[in-house]
């Protein structure tokens, strides 16, 4: 017969007396620690606690007690008929019980059957007690991890707060002398060699670069057409300059262009850094604040071009494949999806680097989905390991020796944060060979 069925018929037998029922409302409490109880109740409706009073006069909780259950169980059948906890009901309750005298007054052979009749059902109800304790226990653990991790972050956040004000005076002087000094060379150069004012607003205002395939082709098709040196060839090629806008200028000037094309892309990386650095210190400061600044309008592939731009050292033998569909803008803050896109993409280059991978290559594909934008990044370096896929993404952790990837070891941790503070998601796919990165995005964030 199943518990169910004995609780069913203990009802019919025992309690079935609708003077012994009892009604409580939620808060109320049925029996108190240390107080007489010559009752064993079964609860008909309803949801109960057990609380235990420490030696501090502080209640905690003990057990749980649901419909189908009984309390009072130890009083009533250890006959010392004293409570052992407060029992409170959790829910408003109704309640059916049998006193202990209406058994022990009875005819023996009925008390027998009765407690063999109980027996099961007690039993029963005892390992469930005991499972939703345990349950109660693993959610107690959880909250005082969440309570350490968030004490830990606001430590993290006090010593990153007194960081970033040492660093923020000497950013901000890089950033205003950086554009101020690109005007000025601008300026010289209109003066003194207009010819060549060109190339320079072309390497300032620079995309992304090309992979390490589409220089190498670029080379090519450029010592195909000309009989250049192939250390010249490379660096025009690495140019975002047609390969006819490069074959219009004489073989004298082919070496000037190149300087004066990568002097203003110098200046363009040097003021994306800064504005990045301006950003990885607003952050670092900001470890559990809000985040503010955010604005309609903004392109998530810009944002990628942009983190690919500050990282063209790293991508330099990478080869990137984009694919980028058009998305929708949304509402967001440019520099903190840079932020995003540069961690991840220096991750793993580095990974890809330290492991010697063969044709290292990086794909980074944008797609509109129903109601959210999908970011792919994927790598074909040596993958995480699974013992320590699962801490990337905690504050402080780093598979680094001797060395800091963001300073404390942060980066991953407030890729992550940045993510969630869209209402985004990030899931990280790995094996030898193969590392993905998938970042959701709703593209209705911040929209009424």
């Amino acid at each position: 017969m199943s518990v169910q069925s004995r609780i069913g018929g203990l009802l019919q037998e025992y309690f079935n007396d609708s003077a012994e029922q009892r009604f409580l409302k939620k808060g109320e409490v049925l029996m108190d620690q240390g107080e007489p109880n010559h009752r064993l109740y079964l609860i008909r409706e309803g949801n109960m606690t057990g609380n235990v009073q420490d030696g501090d006069g502080n209640f905690y909780e003990l057990f749980r007690s649901t419909q189908g259950m009984f309390v009072g169980v130890y009083s009533f059948f250890s006959r010392t008929y004293i409570s052992a906890t407060r029992i409170v009901a959790e829910t408003d309750c109704q309640l059916a019980y049998i006193e202990s005298g209406g058994l022990t007054d009875a005819d023996p052979e009925m008390y027998k059957k009765a407690l063999e009749d109980a027996l099961e059902v007690v039993v029963y109800e005892l390992n469930a007690r005991q499972r939703l304790a345990h349950e109660v226990s693993m959610q107690n653990r959880n909250t005082m991890n969440k309570l350490f991790v968030a004490d830990k972050m606001a430590t993290l956040g006090q010593m990153a707060a007194g960081l970033a004000h040492e660093l923020n005076n000497a950013i901000m002087v890089l950033e205003r002398n950086t554009d101020w000094l690109s005007d000025r060379i601008e300026d010289l150069i209109k003066e003194r060699a207009p010819e060549y004012q060109s190339y320079y607003k072309s390497g300032a205002n620079s995309d992304a670069p090309l992979s390490t395939a589409e220089v190498r082709t670029k080379a090519n098709e450029l010592q195909k057409e000309r009989k250049l040196d192939r250390g010249l060839a490379k660096k025009l090629a690495r140019t975002d300059l047609s390969v006819d806008r490069i074959l219009s200028e004489n073989d004298a000037e082919l070496a000037n262009l190149s300087q004066y094309w990568e002097l203003g892309k110098a200046f363009k990386d040097m003021q994306l850094a800064a504005e990045h650095a301006i950003h990885v210190v607003k952050s670092v400061k900001q470890l559990g604040a809000n985040r503010s600044d955010r604005q309609d309008g903004l392109q998530i592939n810009e944002t990628i071009r942009e983190a690919m731009s500050i990282l063209t050292s790293a991508l330099r033998t990478v080869n990137v494949k984009k694919d980028f569909e058009e998305l929708p803008t949304i509402y967001g803050n440019s520099g903190e999806f840079v932020q995003v896109w540069i961690n991840i993409i220096k991750n793993a280059c580095e990974a890809m680097q330290q492991a010697g991978t063969t044709d290292p290559s990086l794909s980074i594909t944008t797609k509109k989905r129903t109601k959210k934008i999908r970011i792919t990044i994927q790598d074909n370096g040596p993958g995480i390991p699974k013992h320590i896929k699962s801490k990337i993404f905690q504050p402080s952790f780093t598979t680094k020796v001797g060395g800091l990837s963001f300073g404390l070891g942060l980066g991953l941790s407030i890729v992550q944060r940045l993510v969630n503070s869209y209402d985004g998601k990030i899931n990280v796919k790995s094996q030898p060979g193969e590392t993905s990165f998938i970042i959701e995005i709703p593209y209705d964030y911040g929209k009424d």
